[in-house]
């Protein structure tokens, strides 16, 4: 579940139009990799996509991609479940640190559907 760099990595805050979060002493605002993954992993289990590994890449405190897998019923149109949720983590992601204008919002998330489950 902890993605790539070490566990404690700290990602800058952004706000909604792109500038820089700070406290009251001036200090710049961080988010935790725990926190983005918790709120990746939320995301999509309250849309009813279970989640499995998911992976955040962070490099001089700034997001440069995350990756989830999910797993679909049987039967559902596997790449628009897959967009579906790709949406769903891009707005994890706009809630916990803001639009980093770094980020590259079109390739940086990637979703893969890892699992399907058929009913019983």
């Amino acid at each position: 579940m902890v993605g790539r760099g070490r566990r404690s990595a700290r990602l800058l805050v952004h706000t909604a139009d792109g500038m820089p979060v700070h406290d009251a002493d001036g200090g710049r605002v961080t988010a935790s990799r725990r926190e983005v993954v918790a709120a990746v992993r939320t995301r999509l289990a309250a849309t009813g996509t279970p989640p499995g590994l998911v992976d955040v890449v962070v490099e001089d405190g700034r997001l440069v991609a995350v990756g989830a897998q999910v797993a679909c019923p049987w039967g559902v149109d596997l790449r628009r479940a897959g967009e579906d949720a790709r949406a769903e983590v891009l707005e994890a992601l706009l809630g916990v640190l803001g639009r980093d204008p770094d980020f590259d919002h079109d390739r940086g998330v990637r979703v893969q559907v890892s699992d399907v489950s058929v009913p019983d």
